[in-house]
């Protein structure tokens, strides 16, 4: 939680900066983690073992190039660029909350998991829980005189 809420402040700062664009603070958030999530495996102990089972094994090389450039990446990009855009307590508020409704989408359309009524409750109310916490915010920013689309824009 800690790292997650500080990696968001610095996002915000870079973003806000001018220097940085969202691409540029993934491409550097990822090798940032790249070289030290390696360090941790190889003073673990692991060795190379982790990358031979990958590169031979095909199912586990996609799923890896998936989760890895698929989902992480592209989910971060598009995260950096909101906190750019908005405050960055809405778009760590957005990003908690659309979390579950991207594992379920992912989960039916790439694993075939069952669509039933209970998954479009379920959605409906994260979608509506997020639109209900968006509307409040809005409020609660025009009773101090500031506008959410003036943010956006900015």
């Amino acid at each position: 939680m800690l790292a997650g809420a500080l990696f968001t402040l610095a996002s915000k700062k870079l973003s806000e900066s001018g220097h940085f664009s969202a691409i540029e603070i993934t491409v550097a958030m990822s090798f940032g983690g790249a070289i030290f999530y390696n360090l941790i495996s190889l003073c673990l102990g692991n060795g190379i073992t982790p990358y031979i089972i990958t590169i031979t094994n095909l199912d586990v090389a996609l799923a890896v190039l998936f989760l890895g450039a698929g989902c992480s990446v592209l989910c971060y990009i598009l995260f950096n660029y909101i906190v750019d855009k908005l405050p960055a307590y809405q778009a760590s508020a957005l990003q908690v909350n659309l979390i579950t409704v991207t594992a379920v989408i992912a989960g039916v359309l790439v694993r075939g998991d069952d669509f039933g009524w209970y998954t479009v409750v379920g959605l409906v109310l994260m979608l509506g829980g997020i639109m209900l916490l968006s509307r409040q915010e809005e409020k609660g920013k025009a009773a101090t005189g500031t506008d959410i689309v003036t943010d956006i824009v900015e």
